[in-house]
This record gives C-alpha cells, structure tokens and sequence, in this order.
C-alpha cells in the first residue's frame, strides 16, 4: 500500500505541476495570468460570494477544519503506522504540511487559466473546463490528466477501504463476534466487504449533490474524536467515560445544527457546526474526565510513560 500511495501521488503532482506551468506559460505567465483576471473578472480575486459571506467564525472554523481534522482521519493513522521508525515519522508529517498547500496552487493555476480558454461554463458545468479544453485540443493529454486525477483519488480510497475492512474484521468479528477467527477466513471476510462496500460508494456516488453535501458533512464526524486524542496524547486525566461523552455530545451537536433543529441556526454566531461539535465536545471531555475516576498510577506511566521516552525524548 505505501508504494502505491507513493507511486500515485508522484504521478499526480508530475503531472498536476507539468500542466500547471503549462497553462500559465499559455497564459503569458503568472503576473499576466493575475493582471487580465483583476481587469476582466475581479470577483475570482476576491471573497466568493459576496461582503458577509465568510464572517470571521467561519474563517476560523475553517482554519481549525482543514489545519487539525485531516490528520484525525482513520487512513492517515495507518500510514503513520507503516513508518519505518518515529524519526521517518515526524519527517513524513513535515513533508505532508509542505506538499499539501502545493496542491492548492495547482488548482489556482488551473482554475484561473481555464477562465479564459473555456470561457462561457457556469455553475457545475466549469467544473468540466479542464476535460472540455484537452478534449478540443489534446484529447490525448488529457486522458493522462484523468489518469493523473483517478490516480490521486485512488490513493485515498484504497487506504480508507483498507482501514474499514480492518475495523471489520479486527475491531468487530475477532472482538465481539468470532474471537477465534483463523486469519485465512478474516482476510476473505475483509476482502469480500471491501468488494461490497465498493459497490455500496459507487451508488452512492450516483445520486444528486445534495446527497453528496450530506456526506461530506457526515465526513467531518471524525473530528470528534478530536479531543480524545489530544486527550491519549497529552493529558493522563482523561477517561474512558471522558472520551465516550465527547463522542456523543460532538455527534449530537453535528446532526441537532446541520438540520437546524429546535430553530437553531445552523451557524450560531457565524461558527461552524463543525466546530461546534468540537468545542461541546471537549467541554464533556473534561468535565466527565474529572467527574469520574482516573486510571490507576500503574496504568498511566505504563502508557504516557512510554510516549515521554519514545515520542517526547524526556
């Protein structure tokens, strides 16, 4: 799996920069690029819609999303874990707050070149600009693209399919249900979930967007576990029960403002529901924590014990 990932990924920035570049070369460069998009179509190089769109708690709640929650996700912990040793770790981490803005570039530099060379698209339509301008000009080309971008979403979902199969089969079947398991047949269970769950993503995939927003909303749910993992990492008073109140209260948050139920806004303040769900969340991580019993002594230098000599160096 990790040289999969790595081998998609390089063919993806290779290709995302290569064409890059070339749309703005085509552009006459990017001080050109930027001067005929503030003279010809200024709102591109302002806030999307509008004065009042983006209030600062939504900046905020933007910032706290995609800063902290990608590195939460179930597929990012299992790369973590195929880490040669803690050293390749901390670089791996490094190296993924220098790569991942670049690909935010390369968008921008599409996206923008794009305006002009297929101008005319609206709405969801200009999503299409880049497959319409290739498919004019380099149909060829442009099945590399497509290739470069399928290669890309690729890496991500063969390493969530990964996780959720191993929840299944580690977390569920050998835990619960069949604690002696024989390897062979909990590999053909995973296997066989992973071909279901596949075919489940792609109907899925198939219906209105509106659907899509719910799911990508539903997505985010895994910053609840936010605060206990801050909690395993730096705070030995954290419990159990700490940690199962945060997961509740955050999800509770998450679905009571996303349908705006008992008339709350969705937003209160201009905040994220997200974000929301985090801050409640994290205030019954500590309330419950120090409302119930703590680990014992033993318990809590056998675990943080361990990170203050391995991951801390103290």
């Amino acid at each position: 799996m990790v040289w999969t990932d790595i081998m998609q990924g390089a063919f993806f920035l290779i290709v995302g920069w290569g064409l890059a570049v070339f749309l703005a070369v085509r552009s006459g460069g990017v001080y050109a690029l930027f001067s005929r998009l503030a003279a010809e179509h200024p709102k591109m190089l302002g806030i999307p819609g509008g004065a009042g769109t983006f209030p600062w708690g939504l900046w905020f709640s933007l910032l706290f999303l995609y800063t902290w929650f990608p590195a939460l996700r179930p597929d990012t912990w299992v790369r973590a874990l195929a880490t040669r040793d803690l050293k390749h770790w901390k670089r791996a981490c490094i190296m993924t707050t220098i790569i991942l803005p670049i690909t935010y570039l390369l968008s921008m530099f599409q996206s923008f070149s794009l305006k002009f060379f297929v101008p005319g698209l609206t709405g969801v339509q200009a999503e299409r600009a880049l497959m319409e301008y290739f498919g004019k000009f380099a149909p060829l080309f442009g099945t590399i693209v497509l290739a470069a971008a399928t290669a890309a979403a690729m890496s991500t979902v063969d390493s969530l399919l990964l996780v959720v199969s191993q929840f299944l089969t580690e977390d569920l079947l050998k835990k619960y249900f069949a604690p002696g398991l024989r390897e062979e047949t909990a590999t053909t269970a995973g296997r066989y979930f992973i071909v279901g769950l596949s075919l489940l993503c792609f109907l899925v995939a198939m219906q209105p967007p509106k659907f899509m927003v719910l799911m990508t909303a539903l997505f985010y749910g895994f910053s609840s576990v936010f605060w206990p993992v801050l909690g395993c990492l730096y705070w030995p008073r954290g419990t159990k029960a700490g940690a199962v109140s945060s997961l509740v209260v955050s999800n509770v948050i998450y679905w009571v403002l996303y349908l705006k139920m008992f008339g709350l806004p969705q937003s209160p303040f201009g905040i994220h529901y997200i974000t929301w769900g985090v801050i409640l969340g994290g205030a019954a991580y500590v309330v419950v924590s120090l409302a119930t019993a703590p680990p014992s002594q033993s318990r809590i230098e056998e675990y943080h014990g361990l990170l203050r000599r391995v991951f801390f160096k103290v």
